[in-house]
């Protein structure tokens, strides 16, 4: 089961997805396939976004795999985390965002156990509060008590040790 609606990909990017201007022509597919392209080029603030749209359809999906609720939701965060490292690979030529995010879901998440346990604490804690809790580096740097350039610096930090470990294992594979 996809997480969007078929419709063709028509546009291979979406030019100012962090200023949250929604074309009202754009499909869902096609405005999650224009920031996963963006996130493939690094820009973080597509991929916050587009996490924040899919992490309810992919939960939805991973319950339908998985047989426990915290199964599942460690497995949407993995998921998303894998999708960041991977983003650069998307290409919406060959499918939708959905599908491929679907294939995420029940794909192999070892690499990126492994790849949250060479995190620091902080980077780890710092991923999980954004990318499996939902929230936004501001919240994030809230409930820690931290300022919020200290948040984003984890979090970027985080992410990038994050990609270099599963390109690593990758390229092993």
């Amino acid at each position: 089961m996809s997480l969007d609606t078929g419709a063709a990909i028509s546009r291979s990017t979406l030019h100012n997805p962090a200023g949250m201007t929604v074309d009202p022509g754009i499909s869902q597919a096609e405005r999650w396939a224009g920031l996963l392209v963006a996130s493939g080029r690094g820009e973080e603030a597509s991929f916050d976004l587009l996490a924040r749209e899919v992490r309810g359809p992919m939960r939805g999906y991973a319950l339908r795999v998985m047989t426990h609720v915290d199964d599942a939701d460690e497995v949407v965060q993995e998921s998303l985390l894998e999708a960041w490292c991977r983003a650069g690979r998307f290409d919406p030529r060959r499918g939708g965002a959905s599908t491929w995010l679907d294939a995420i879901v029940v794909a192999d998440h070892d690499a990126v156990r492994a790849a949250l346990a060479d995190l620091t604490d902080r980077q780890r804690q710092a991923v999980r509060l954004v990318y499996y809790l939902g929230l936004t580096t501001v919240q994030a740097a809230a409930r820690l008590g931290i300022p919020v350039p200290t948040m984003r610096a984890r979090l970027h930090h985080g992410i990038s040790r994050l990609r270099g470990v599963v390109n690593e294992i990758e390229s092993t594979q």
